[in-house]
């Protein structure tokens, strides 16, 4: 009973006995309140078993998911079969056994990184389970053979993100259990780790010869691994796709955007946004992302200096440079000469600040009823190591999670969210702590459970959200390398960018951003663009920023002049680091 085999690329614990004792553990389980760790709550199911009928009935509706589960699997229907184990996580997410199931499935659809999340709370809750003292030794050895196969499923995961010190470490915990592997497993095990720490060695021997970034250590970025920024099948909350109606969803965006700016209008855009031209609107390109082009137009002539787009947006900052309003971001006086005034703009509940009635009213109104006492030191802790604006991303995920529980939303159905674009990188960095455990530390402070909240707060949940806030997270440095500010703005971020833009936006007080036009004004069904960075860099310098930042190669009219191309791969190779 104490041997492993593999088997599909994975190992597989024999358990003979697995199938007979199936009803009777169902049986406990559906009968029992205790199962649970404590202080995590159950998700209820919709029938209440109270007769031994009804209990009947429910084991075998939940034998047969398993058993339907299993077999699409085995027919190599991963969508189906994931669908399937999530309904069952729904029923017993406290079960390590369904987890571990639909890690594999996620592995089989190419999806390490929800294979990971899946098997690393699968391992806890078996971690958890072998520290009772009261398991039986049936139990125990249950546990530990599925741990060891939940183990070498995390191995394999972290091979598939190319974490390979992470791998490197699961290894190490089979190999503490190596009487308990069979010779054939063994060998495997060992063979990985040799591979695994030539693979190293290459790394760090490719990154000493490239430029690393100042302040950044070459063991930091050796750990890092990859993810590809994906969209999920299952997702149905992307407006734009093909298979719906783009005009009705465009119209209900600018039905939402026209408040805020009167003279402006969304539309559809050409592949490279600066050589569109109303005609060419009929021609619809879906990016890399999988959605359509879209910039903003100008419905009206206007005026030169004209204010043409006021929105109210998230803002966030580090609290590394002084108090500030969490809300906007201004600065917070130290000593208030008023004390009266200084009392109206202070939370009652946790005595937090803000820099005026208004921007205590609408944090209220929006997330701090959900946040109000909570401690977020340790993800601030985090935030605050940053080097880069990317850094602050987490605290904008933390705010919209904190909206979407407050307004008891699906986080990614938030007007906010749903609009956005994802990130056109296809490939993105990938760490244990930003990617897991950091998710983990958010999902305490908002008061919810990994295991029992995965309808609106699962994995997927997360790094969708995360890609979506990649490119549209625009930040403020302090100073070189010291990030300070954070903010998303929905609205803005349609606005295309060029190196010879027609606006400019500036940040006005309480969580406004406003974009003005430039001296020369702005004609009818002209394109409105704004430059994400500092269009006086020169050309190279340029490229660089917008394809490690943005993903994306500028083809505006000045690039194409300066660099004599329109190509983007042309560009991509004459402004590559290693071609200077």
């Amino acid at each position: 009973m104490l041997n492993t085999r593999i088997h599909s690329s994975y190992i597989v614990v024999t358990e003979s006995d697995y199938s007979n004792r199936t009803s009777n553990i169902l049986k406990l389980r559906l009968n029992s309140s205790q199962i649970e760790p404590k202080g995590l709550h159950r998700k209820l199911v919709s029938t209440t078993f109270s007769t031994t009928y009804n209990l009947e009935m429910a084991t075998q509706y939940v034998e047969e998911l398993i058993c339907s589960a299993r077999k699409l699997y085995d027919t190599e229907e991963y969508l189906a079969a994931r669908a399937l184990y999530t309904q069952l996580l729904a029923l017993y997410p406290f079960d390590a056994r369904m987890w571990h199931h639909r890690s594999n499935t996620h592995l089989k659809l190419r999806y390490p990184e929800l294979a990971f999340t899946d098997a690393a709370r699968g391992l806890q809750l078996l971690d958890d389970t072998l520290a009772k003292k009261t398991l039986s030794r049936d139990d125990q050895n249950d546990a530990v053979l599925l741990r060891l196969d939940v183990l070498y499923t995390c191995l394999l995961t972290a091979e598939a993100l190319n974490s390979f010190q992470m791998a490197l470490q699961y290894i190490d915990r089979l190999l503490a259990n190596v009487h308990l592997l069979s010779s054939e497993t063994r060998k495997v095990v060992l063979e990985k780790q040799a591979t695994l720490r030539d693979k190293i060695s290459q790394r760090i021997s490719t990154l000493r010869g490239a430029n690393v970034p100042l302040g950044v250590s070459i063991d930091t970025i050796s750990n890092l691994g990859t993810m590809n920024v994906v969209k999920y099948p299952w997702d149905v909350s992307e407006p734009f796709t093909a298979t719906n109606d783009l005009d009705a969803e465009l119209k209900e965006l600018n039905s939402a955007f026209e408040p805020f700016a009167p003279k402006l209008k969304i539309v559809l855009m050409p592949d490279n946004p600066a050589l569109y031209t109303p005609e060419r609107t009929s021609s619809i390109f879906f990016s890399k992302a999988g959605r359509p082009q879209l910039g903003i137009i100008a419905r009206k002539k206007i005026k030169p200096k004209e204010r043409i787009l006021d929105e109210t947006g998230i803002f966030v900052n580090n609290g590394l440079y002084g108090p500030k309003c969490n809300y906007c971001n201004s600065v917070l006086s130290i000593s208030a000469s008023n004390s009266n005034e200084m009392h109206k703009t202070t939370c009652s509940g946790c005595g937090e600040r803000f820099c005026s009635v208004d921007c205590l009213h609408s944090a209220l109104e929006t997330y701090h009823k959900v946040l109000c006492g909570r401690d977020i030191s340790h993800i601030l802790t985090y935030v605050a190591k940053g080097t880069s604006c990317s850094s602050l991303i987490h605290l904008v995920v933390l705010r919209l999670l904190a909206i979407a529980v407050q307004s008891k939303q699906h986080p990614l159905e938030m007007t906010i969210v749903k609009y956005l674009a994802r990130s056109a990188k296809e490939v993105v960095p990938w760490d244990v702590y930003q990617s897991y455990f950091f998710y983990l530390d958010v999902l305490k402070v908002l008061g919810l459970c990994p295991y029992s909240d995965i309808d609106k707060f699962d994995f997927w949940i997360y790094y969708t959200l995360r890609n979506k806030l990649i490119p549209n997270v625009f930040g403020e440095y302090k100073a070189p390398m010291k990030p300070a500010n954070g903010k998303l703005l929905l609205f803005t971020s349609f606005l295309n960018h060029s190196c010879v833009p027609n606006a400019v936006y500036i940040t006005d007080r309480h969580a406004h951003q406003v974009v003005v036009a430039r001296k020369e004004g702005i004609e009818k069904n002209q394109q409105v663009f704004i430059s994400y960075i500092d269009p006086d860099r020169p050309s190279i310098e340029r490229q660089q920023l917008f394809e490690t930042t943005y993903g994306f190669v500028c083809r505006c009219e000045r690039c194409v002049r300066e660099l004599g191309t329109n190509d983007e791969e042309e560009i991509r190779q004459k402004t590559a680091p290693s071609s200077n």
